[in-house]
């Protein structure tokens, strides 16, 4: 998933001082409280999570299709 947003040019700047070890290991958690597994999210909400970044419609929609194909 992340090897598709960090190559996508509209999404990389999002990234620029993130810590991926740390955000991949709370996309884990989040995914996994989502789908009723055993790991616990304790961290903001997304709205909270991403409400300094200057997100668009367009900007979700890429990811959004990055992580469907991911999943594909």
């Amino acid at each position: 998933f992340y090897e598709r947003v960090l190559a996508d040019p509209e999404l990389v700047s999002f990234f620029n001082r993130v810590n991926l070890g740390w955000l991949k290991a709370q996309q884990v958690k989040f995914f996994t409280t989502a789908l009723g597994g055993p790991a616990v999210y304790d961290g903001p909400d997304m709205r909270q999570a991403h409400e300094r970044l200057a997100i668009a419609g367009r900007h979700f929609d890429l990811v959004a299709g990055h992580l469907a194909g991911t999943l594909q």
